[in-house]
């Protein structure tokens, strides 16, 4: 895979490109990098052209000082779509890119196929459960390129109730959409799973036994083969 940058007016993006047909956009979770889903591209069909973004604030993307919401995600990749001339097929989001998946396919754009694996948006933000300080620390550790003040401005508005998903917001959402989740997810217990599906038309549920919040790296075949699978359908 090629690394491109495209400039918005945010700041540079960053990203991993392969080409197909059918382009699939990739949003990792909070503190992550468009890295954490190189374990897929093996497994992925050769059909999929796949954009594993660094999502701003993260990775080698730019990082600004701005006030991150889950709003600021969806404006800035929606400006780096159309740059590019991208129509996404599907949009695959994990976690905080789940959150970030689903507010793009209510109100932005209108893709065939959406994938929220152990998505946030729903459950309670690591701030409101007295645990943001924490994971500020963790994150600093995941990636070389998080800055202490990017991902606490994000955990602080991740607690806003302006950002949550809605249940119309959810309900809105026409694509056909996979909700995969991990049986043993202790960050975001399985039973939001649930509610996903019931307030999204037209979802599937997927719960892949014995694997936690990532499943995309623990489990790479298996979330492939259900991402491969939809296009064959």
């Amino acid at each position: 895979m090629d690394r491109h940058i495209t400039r918005t007016s945010f700041g540079d993006i960053s990203y991993l490109r392969r080409d197909g047909r059918f382009p699939v956009l990739f949003l990792h979770g909070l503190g992550g990098t468009g890295n954490s889903w190189l374990r897929l591209n093996r497994y992925l069909s050769t059909d999929l052209g796949v954009f594993f973004l660094d999502l701003p604030g993260h990775g080698r993307s730019s990082k600004p000082v701005v006030d991150y919401t889950v709003d600021l995600q969806c404006s800035v990749i929606d400006e780096f779509l159309r740059i590019n001339g991208i129509v996404p097929a599907a949009i695959v989001g994990s976690s905080y890119g789940g959150w970030i998946a689903a507010r793009l396919a209510s109100s932005r754009i209108s893709p065939r196929f959406l994938f929220l694996l152990d998505s946030a948006g729903l459950n309670p933000s690591v701030a409101q459960i007295g645990k943001g300080d924490e994971f500020v620390e963790a994150a600093m550790s995941m990636s070389r390129y998080n800055r202490r003040e990017v991902i606490s401005n994000i955990v602080r508005n991740n607690s806003l109730e302006s950002q949550k998903l809605k249940p119309a917001e959810l309900a809105s959402i026409r694509a056909r959409t996979h909700i995969i989740w991990g049986s043993e997810d202790e960050m975001i217990p399985v039973s939001y799973s649930r509610q996903f599906a019931s307030m999204i038309p037209s979802s599937t549920l997927h719960v892949i036994n014995g694997a936690g919040h990532l499943p995309h790296i623990t489990n790479p075949e298996q979330v492939s083969e259900i991402i491969n699978r939809t296009f064959l359908e």
